[in-house]
């Protein structure tokens, strides 16, 4: 009887066991496997969610006259978050981030200040993070299914166009003009 011993080389063969939950694998060593674009390897498994830094449409930012400024990311003490601040000129200022703190995590560290809100579908809540800015800044987070989306607004009084109006009620119609935008599942 002859027997052929075919070997594999090592790199083929941790190609292959990536490839091969999703297009199966050979051990010839002159054929790769099929790729997969990120697209479809993770439209599958990866749930809905929301990115504040694009997917908030241009339609929203410019009816809220809100230019992107950078991104606001952190991985620090076990709380994640990912967004981007944005600024309308001689008005306002608003970081919107999604976090991994939940609204029972806001309520237990500001029972004080912590008052629940409905946003659409969505239960929020508004509570003071900086009291020393006390009504120019308002915060107000809504939940998510990993956590929440964070509203972190700041009106000067100085601010030529919104100095003058209430920092909680623009914070709630910017919150508002959101919400609707966050896929159900996120």
């Amino acid at each position: 009887m002859n027997s052929t011993r075919r070997t594999v080389q090592p790199g083929l063969l941790l190609a292959c066991a990536f490839a091969l939950v999703a297009v199966g694998c050979t051990n010839d060593p002159g054929t790769e496997p099929p790729s997969t674009s990120p697209t479809e390897a993770t439209s599958v498994s990866k749930p809905a969610d929301f990115d504040p830094c694009t997917d908030i449409p241009d339609v929203v930012l410019t009816s809220e006259q809100l230019r992107k400024t950078r991104p606001e990311n952190s991985d620090s003490a076990g709380v994640k978050t990912h967004g981007c601040g944005y600024f309308m000129l001689q008005g306002y200022d608003v970081r919107i981030v999604r976090t991994s703190v939940s609204l029972s995590d806001i309520k237990a560290k500001f029972p004080d200040s912590y008052r629940e809100q409905q946003f659409g579908s969505r239960q929020g809540a508004y509570y003071t993070l900086f009291p020393q800015y006390g009504d120019r800044s308002c915060v107000i987070n809504v939940a998510m299914n990993t956590g929440s989306l964070e509203f972190d607004l700041r009106n000067p009084a100085t601010a030529s166009k919104t100095g003058n109006l209430d920092t909680c009620q623009l914070a709630t119609d910017l919150t508002n003009k959101i919400v609707p935008l966050i896929p159900e599942s996120a």
